[in-house]
């Protein structure tokens, strides 16, 4: 007989939702599975992936407006629009370094709130050295 503990039951219980799961959602372009993430209470709108990346990020960096607003108006939970990743880099600094084709994920972001660490966005811009023309 033994010592019979309780019963194992966790074959019946939902798979464990990772924390980058709406990221990679994102990056994926997969709109139908970050809907249905999305409508999960327990998935956490401000996870991350190894490089800290939250989904508003990755949706950003990959010029996907649609998942952007949908991210900023989730109603019951609050996505940290001014999350950094691990360099330092913001959803919003993100969209300014990919201008002018995310002008309307910068336009979203600033009108939602995001900080705008100006200064250090056109640092990055005009980081670069100019580009020499080539000779004739």
């Amino acid at each position: 007989m033994g010592n019979a503990g309780p019963a194992d039951h966790s074959w019946s219980r939902e798979p464990q939702i990772k924390p980058d799961c709406l990221v990679q959602a994102c990056l994926r372009g997969d709109r139908s599975s970050f809907d249905a993430l999305l409508a999960r209470a327990d998935v956490n709108v401000n996870g991350h992936d190894d490089v800290g990346w939250t989904a508003l990020c990755a949706a950003t960096i990959m010029e996907r407006t649609w998942f952007v607003q949908r991210l900023l108006e989730v109603r019951g939970r609050e996505v940290d629009i001014d999350h950094t990743d691990r360099l330092g880099w913001t959803a919003l600094a993100l969209a300014v370094a990919r201008l002018p084709a995310s002008k309307d994920i910068v336009l979203l972001l600033l009108n939602h709130g995001a900080f705008c660490r100006l200064w250090g966005c056109l640092q990055f811009i005009y980081a670069s050295p100019p580009l020499e023309p080539k000779p004739a």
